[in-house]
């Protein structure tokens, strides 16, 4: 439906306006319900990631987390499973970027459109012994991939700057050159010129 959106767009003609378009996949989310045709796919069995806070007891931390039991075997086969049905879903995603990414590139308009690729939050599979939640202060749970491409961003600029979710809606509207106007009313600041100048600064070199 978003493909068939951005074609009845683009094909209404030349000359036809910007669109924005804000897809919102429920994957990886619970109960991370793979397409039928992953229901097997072997990826599930890509071992979980254990990282150093895998397993391990915050003693110190707030709440529950104290108290959180070790991981026992069985706790790990159902963080296992969980994790590999995550993974099977999160290949529906990469269809659906792939099919934006197929049309947008046949019609010329990739090169011409900003693509922002984020999510909500992190997630806990076994950190801190919780074996599968959210809603946490920590940085497995508010770290999450930021992604931007287009037009002036050069491949593999890494911007050096602490932003969230409220600094997205004012950045790209500094990207497609919009009136400030509107970004002096929102709780965010813009990051576009960090991006856009490593971009300059290599064009002028």
């Amino acid at each position: 439906a978003s493909i068939a959106w951005m074609k009845s767009v683009i094909e209404s003609g030349a000359d036809h306006p910007p669109f924005f378009a804000y897809l919102g996949p429920h994957a990886p989310h619970k109960p991370s319900q793979p397409a039928t045709w992953y229901a097997d796919h072997p990826i599930a069995s890509t071992p979980i990631v254990k990282d150093p806070y895998y397993n391990y007891l915050a003693v110190g931390k707030h709440g529950f987390l104290p108290l959180e039991p070790t991981i026992s075997a069985v706790d790990e086969a159902a963080i296992q499973y969980e994790y590999g049905q995550r993974l099977r879903t999160l290949l529906s995603v990469d269809d659906l970027i792939r099919g934006i990414h197929g049309y947008l590139d046949s019609v010329g308009e990739w090169d011409r459109t900003y693509f922002l690729f984020t999510s909500d939050h992190g997630y806990n599979l076994g950190q801190f012994r919780v074996d599968s939640d959210k809603t946490q202060v920590y940085d497995h749970n508010t770290r999450v991939p930021m992604l931007f491409k287009g037009p002036g961003i050069a491949q593999g600029v890494k911007v050096p700057v602490v932003s969230s979710m409220a600094d997205i809606a004012p950045t790209l509207l500094e990207l497609i050159g919009a009136d400030n106007a509107a970004s002096e009313q929102m709780d965010g600041t813009s990051f576009a010129q960090q991006m856009l100048a490593p971009a300059a600064e290599s064009t002028a070199a």
